[in-house]
């Protein structure tokens, strides 16, 4: 019997990671995307893969995914850009190539207009589609792989984060968020949720809308740092350091660590700590980079690093002193549990994931509370002995937090 947890193909959207391609190291949701392209071509399953493009939609089979999953690797080169590619100019050159690889590796293309004729006739009977990265989530897309026979609709949305917070992002996201929930809302059969946070922050959002899918939940991976290089050990300062990993957006509070580092600086001197920001910077706002390079104390004592390696940012998290997070809000938020995997102390703003995933291992505090911060960082240092941290073993199972166990789970729960 074919049901959703057990369907004859299963479609994964793609887009989101054809997007990123020469935009530097994944973020957060990439990773997810990626982890979920992993699993499926590991397993034996009928696999398909949709992407929009700025000339249509592709249409990817085992091998075309399997040709893709090598060039996200590095461990194939991406082909020139064809002629669609060399006419999108607005495009940057690295995505038109990817793009030219897609229509070179299709077994299927279509203008957007002809995109539901073009699922029908071949994706499988009662396909599953999976779309876990944000992207794609448009009426059109939904509608037209709904108009397969007997297909499910599944969709993982990792926060509510632009409607709970508006003031932290531009409107022009918030209006596209709210125009995506509401698109999904209609279309989808299945809402995965990351955790029982964001299934609550969702329940609120879709009661004020006409329909709302069921929604099912299951805790996303969380690995231990991939093991840091002699090489990423440069990165390394002389002297004991905090680490904050994460884009540096208003949402994410690096501005209450510079808050906190310039008291420090002011009060302990040349026995000030490190404070290491790994992150790239939101480029709507300058805001926590200029600050430092306008401050002669801050650049004693703060330093900023953009697109890290995983390899570089497990060399930093092993041997930082205690892993900051001030984040106002998060879905899953992978920093504080990846940190805690590696044994590093962790100081996190008080969220209800965290305190659902983490329980009592991290110590918490108020994000709009500078010298409660102060005081715990200070607290660590002397803890510590003034010297790098000596890992600590958490009470965290790291096989309860695996993709294949995520994964499973979705497909159980689907059924």
């Amino acid at each position: 019997m074919t049901t959703p947890s057990n369907p004859p193909a299963i479609c994964l959207d793609v887009t989101r990671l054809v997007s990123r391609v020469g935009r530097g190291p994944f973020t957060g949701i990439d990773r997810v995307e990626n982890a979920y392209l992993a699993h499926f071509l590991k397993n034996d399953v009928r696999l398909l893969g949709l992407s929009r493009t700025a000339a249509g939609y592709v249409l990817l089979d085992r091998p075309g995914l399997a040709a893709l999953k090598a060039r996200l690797d590095g461990r194939a080169q991406w082909g020139a850009p064809d002629l669609i590619g060399r006419l999108s100019r607005r495009l940057p050159p690295a995505r038109r190539g990817a793009e030219a690889d897609l229509r070179r590796l299709a077994i299927a293309r279509a203008a957007p207009p002809l995109l539901a004729r073009c699922l029908a006739r071949h994706l499988p009977a009662e396909t599953l589609y999976l779309n876990v990265g944000h992207s794609n989530l448009t009426r059109r897309v939904l509608s037209a792989v709904r108009g397969a026979k007997g297909a499910h609709v599944a969709v993982l949305l990792h926060d509510t984060i632009p409607l709970d917070y508006p003031e932290h992002h531009d409107p022009a996201i918030n209006a596209g968020f709210a125009q995506r929930l509401s698109a999904v809302a209609e279309k989808a059969d299945t809402i995965i949720a990351n955790s029982e946070a964001t299934e609550a922050s969702l329940g609120r959002h879709l009661s004020s809308l006409p329909r709302q899918p069921r929604i099912i939940v299951s805790h996303l991976a969380a690995e231990r740092p991939a093991k840091a290089t002699a090489s990423s050990a440069d990165l390394l300062p002389d002297r004991p350091f905090f680490l904050a990993v994460g884009t540096v957006t208003p949402r994410k509070n690096q501005a209450l660590l510079l808050d906190v580092w310039e008291v420090l600086a002011k009060e302990h001197g040349a026995a000030t700590p490190t404070l290491v920001i790994a992150g790239a910077q939101d480029p709507r706002t300058d805001a926590v980079a200029g600050r430092v390079r306008a401050s002669a104390l801050l650049m004693r004592h703060v330093k900023l690093h953009e697109d890290l390696s995983d390899a570089a940012v497990a060399a930093l998290m092993e041997q930082a002193v205690a892993v900051l997070h001030p984040s106002f809000s998060e879905g899953f938020g992978f920093v504080p549990i990846e940190a805690a995997l590696a044994g590093t102390p962790v100081i996190c703003a008080d969220l209800s994931v965290y305190r659902e995933v983490l329980g009592d291992m991290p110590v918490y505090a108020d994000p709009t509370d500078m010298y409660h911060w102060k005081g715990l960082i200070e607290k660590e240092m002397q803890q510590s002995g003034g010297e790098q941290k000596v890992a600590r073993e958490w009470a965290i199972d790291p096989m309860r937090l695996t993709w294949d166990t995520h994964i499973n789970t979705v497909l159980i729960k689907l059924g």
